[in-house]
C-alpha cells in the first residue's frame, strides 16, 4: 500500500513538473518571438529616424542660410531686438543642423 501511495505521488509529481516545464518552454519561446519582434520595430525607428533627420537637414541649412541673409543685407535697418531674434533664431537652426 505505502509503494501504490508513492508511486502515484511520484506520478503526481512528474506530471506537475512535465506541464510547468512545458508551459515555461512555451513562456520562454513567448518570450522569444517578443524580443524579435520590439529588435525589428527597433530597427524600423532607427531607420525612420535616421531618413526623418536626413530630410529636415535641407530646410534647416536653408533657415539657417536666410537668417544669415537677413541679418547681413537689413542688419542696419533693423532695431536691436529684432536683430536679437534674428541671432537667436540662428543659433537654434545651427543647434539642430549639428544633432
Amino acid at each position: 500500500m505505502k509503494f501504490a501511495l508513492f508511486g502515484i505521488a511520484i506520478y503526481i509529481l512528474s506530471y506537475y513538473n512535465y506541464t510547468t516545464e512545458a508551459a515555461l518552454a512555451l513562456s520562454n519561446q513567448k518570450l522569444q518571438e517578443q524580443a524579435k519582434e520590439l529588435q525589428r520595430s527597433n530597427n524600423d525607428l532607427e531607420q525612420f529616424a535616421s531618413i526623418i533627420s536626413h530630410d529636415l537637414q535641407a530646410p534647416v541649412r536653408n533657415v539657417s542660410s536666410f537668417m544669415g541673409l537677413l541679418k547681413r543685407d537689413h542688419g542696419k535697418a533693423l532695431n536691436p531686438d529684432a536683430i536679437n531674434f534674428i541671432d537667436l533664431s540662428k543659433n537654434s537652426v545651427d543647434r539642430m543642423a549639428n544633432k
